[in-house]
């Protein structure tokens, strides 16, 4: 089963977005894509503020208002993230050897997907894992719309993303149904 990580991303002050959440969708690599097809990918939003609901499924702080929720999409991310917690991007990741300290395999330490080793050499923060869980995808994602049931989570439910702009995405949640 594919599975899915909500992240807190905690940016230094001069991070262009601020502090932040990474919602990340496990999906299997296809030929079409730019990187081995044994190579899972992990569709990546960032969220400033999350569902009400699940505040307080959380437990880790006072429930937000109820906005719109709006998504940023960013990169697809390496399928590591699933299981990593720590610093991001304060080195060139594994795909060019480099290790941020002696204590961490350069394999166990992600950074983000960046064009160039000027860009990876940033601090991009640290990131904790809030939650995560198993994912059925319910409609194939597409460059418009990705939905998704959640599983085996505080956060379980159905996510639907849907593009409103170029590059603004709203986010909808519903609690799993009574026949789920």
């Amino acid at each position: 089963m594919l599975r899915f990580v909500l992240l807190r991303h905690e940016c230094p002050s001069s991070h262009e977005r601020g502090s932040h959440w990474d919602l990340m969708l496990e999906r299997a690599a296809t030929a079409g894509d730019h990187q081995p097809t044994s190579e899972h990918r992990l569709i990546t939003w960032s969220l400033m503020k999350l569902p009400r609901e699940w505040i307080v499924r959380l437990a880790r702080q006072a429930p937000a208002d109820n906005d719109p929720l709006v998504a940023l999409r960013l990169a697809d991310h390496r399928a590591v993230y699933l299981d990593y917690e720590g610093p991001v991007g304060a080195a060139p990741g594994p795909r060019d050897g480099a290790t941020p300290n002696d204590s961490v395999p350069a394999d166990d330490v992600p950074s983000a997907d960046v064009p160039s080793a000027a860009d990876a050499s940033r601090d991009r923060g640290t990131v904790e894992r809030w939650a995560r869980g198993d994912l059925l995808w319910i409609t194939p994602a597409t460059a418009d719309t990705c939905r998704v049931r959640l599983e085996n989570s505080p956060l379980a439910g159905e996510l639907l993303f849907f593009r409103e702009a170029e590059d603004q995405w709203l986010m909808r949640w519903w609690p799993p149904s009574s026949d789920d």
